[in-house]
């Protein structure tokens, strides 16, 4: 399926609403198409292991979330296995909560991972209380949108799996999903702002979860 990409103007809030986010995602700017799969009703992890399978020692990931309770295996339990999976085949996982709570139980499972699964590397950030930026600030409507616009990008393999619209409960799954790999990520014109945009907020914002 041939899509044409709207890039969000520079300067301006990332994304507002969350239709306008999925427009901005997969909308109408004039940009050249990008061949990329829908799925309409994607079960989060268990979709994406499916299409995310070939990573190796020098794999790199990007994972965005909200409160990291798709991490809380009393509520998910696919989420933290594909974690080990990747990890344990060698790559190394980057994840960023958008929120500065985070369970016990996620808190858990995130150290979990990290000492048992040492083929690669998980390294876990929430936003710190003490860093959030004022609610007026363009950095601040990033962060709320975050929140439920989730984006996992990868490389060496290439892939880029994006939730434009994930709201808050729906943890196994959620809808209006995409997917792009190899070139056809690469050459996303968002690849590298999500890219550039999750390094900033995790280095303006961010504090390691332990």
């Amino acid at each position: 399926m041939a899509m044409t990409i709207r890039i969000p103007a520079k300067g301006s809030p990332f994304w507002k609403t969350a239709r306008q986010k999925a427009e901005s995602m997969l909308g109408r700017l004039d940009v050249s198409p990008v061949e990329g799969e829908a799925v309409a009703i994607a079960r989060i992890a268990s979709d994406m292991e499916k299409r995310i399978s070939d990573v190796g020692k020098g794999t790199r990931i990007w994972v965005t979330g909200h409160t990291g309770e798709m991490l809380d295996p009393e509520i998910y339990t696919h989420w933290h296995s594909l974690l080990r999976k990747w990890i344990g085949a060698g790559a190394d996982v980057t994840l960023f909560l958008a929120s500065s709570e985070v369970s016990p139980q996620v808190r858990k499972t995130i150290r979990d991972i990290r000492e048992t699964e040492t083929a690669g590397s998980l390294t876990a950030y929430r936003v710190s209380p003490r860093k959030r930026p004022p609610d007026d600030d363009v950095d601040a409507q990033v962060l709320k949108q975050m929140e439920t616009f989730h984006f996992t990008l990868v490389t060496s393999p290439d892939h880029l799996w994006l939730e434009p619209e994930h709201l808050s409960g729906q943890t196994e799954k959620t809808m209006n999903c995409w997917h792009y790999k190899g070139p056809n990520a690469r050459n996303h014109p968002l690849f590298g702002v999500f890219e550039e945009r999750f390094q900033e907020m995790r280095d303006r914002y961010g504090e390691v979860v332990r």
